[in-house]
């Protein structure tokens, strides 16, 4: 199967969810060959809710994922953490949706969750946890303590970090990182 863990469906935190810019995220998607994605909108993006409220009311929800016109849509959101850096939370709708109602007190940025307590929340979950461009210059995660980033499940390397960075730098960053 071809997917992709870190998808976001809006065009920026602060804009309107739009239904057409969705269907050609899964045109798209579909185009390059994609089975599925992981939708892991930013989980203080305006109206978060609305998102799923959609995908509830146009397409079906089955064996954990929607099910839209051949492709399927896993469940997740992407989470600040107060230390700085973003991480990747993929689970069943019921989980995120809980899990976001928990981080309700933490929408701001002067307020987001510590790392470790993120991880002890999801530990209440059945979650794939993915830590989110882990060596973006702006939200690296490098920063937090290995035995912490060794909870999480994987590491992403998206395609606007391996163009940036390269592909090289980041390869040798991952593997480093491995050695801590």
């Amino acid at each position: 199967m071809n997917i992709d863990f870190h998808t976001h469906i809006k065009l920026s935190k602060k804009s309107s969810f739009s239904p057409k810019y969705c269907q050609e995220m899964v045109t798209e998607a579909k185009a390059v060959g994609l089975d599925a994605f992981a939708l892991t909108e930013h989980f203080n993006t305006s109206n978060f809710l609305e998102v799923y409220d959609y995908l509830d009311s146009q397409f079906p929800y089955q064996e954990d994922y929607y099910s839209v016109e051949g492709l399927k849509i896993f469940p997740g959101m992407e989470v600040d953490v107060k230390e700085i850096g973003h991480i990747l939370i993929i689970s069943r709708r019921e989980s995120i949706l809980e899990m976001f109602h928990h981080l309700k007190p933490h929408l701001e940025e002067n307020n987001f969750i510590p790392f470790s307590d993120l991880m002890n929340l999801t530990e209440s979950f059945d979650v794939i946890k993915i830590g989110g461009h882990p060596f973006r210059p702006g939200t690296p995660l490098t920063q937090h303590e290995p035995e912490q980033l060794k909870r999480l499940d994987a590491l992403d390397l998206n395609g606007k970090d391996l163009h940036s960075l390269g592909i090289e730098v980041n390869q040798e960053k991952c593997t480093a990182s491995q050695r801590n």
